[in-house]
């Protein structure tokens, strides 16, 4: 999004202003407080990336855990809200619920019939299995390798396996 922090708090600011147009008492001491919509809780997704760039990490995790619990699973947010709390949590080494969240996302794909992202999803319930020395990561992994190459998302799928083998030194 930007690369430095004056831009970040800018963005900040703009993403706040967007939220009081439906919330106008909106504010981050109080934003639990409220019942948001789908394009609303996308907003306040954002303000928790925002936030998370400029090292408010606890924020961003508590935010994105509201956003994940307020989340109906059949809206179209629900996976991208499961991968971004998965990947949040497995930067804080809780791999056990990052594979729940995972597995609750991929769940959610299958039973609205939506792809998008689904990929991504098993790339990070692969991770969390990987540390929790499960086996059954090599098939997570496969399967988001496949869901990349049936949607034609070469890049990502090139991402994938670079990172393998890069961070947890798997050669795919």
């Amino acid at each position: 999004m930007y690369n430095n922090k004056e831009k970040y708090d800018e963005a900040l600011s703009m993403l706040i202003k967007s939220i009081r147009m439906t919330t106008s008492t909106f504010d981050l001491n109080n934003y639990n407080s409220f019942v948001y919509s789908s394009t609303e809780l996308r907003i306040l997704m954002n303000i928790a990336f925002t936030l998370n760039m400029l090292k408010h990490k606890e924020k961003y995790i508590e935010i994105i855990e509201f956003c994940f619990h307020s989340a109906d699973t059949s809206d179209d947010i629900y996976p991208k809200l499961c991968h971004n709390l998965s990947g949040a949590l497995l930067r804080k080494k809780d791999y056990e619920k990052a594979l729940q969240v995972s597995n609750m996302g991929i769940e959610a794909s299958q039973k609205t019939r939506n792809l998008n992202g689904l990929n991504i999803l098993y790339y990070g319930k692969a991770i969390a299995e990987f540390h929790l020395e499960k086996p059954e990561y090599i098939k997570s992994l496969n399967i988001a390798l496949t869901l990349c190459e049936a949607l034609g998302q070469d890049k990502l799928k090139n991402d994938i396996i670079r990172k393998c083998k890069k961070v947890l030194g798997i050669d795919l």
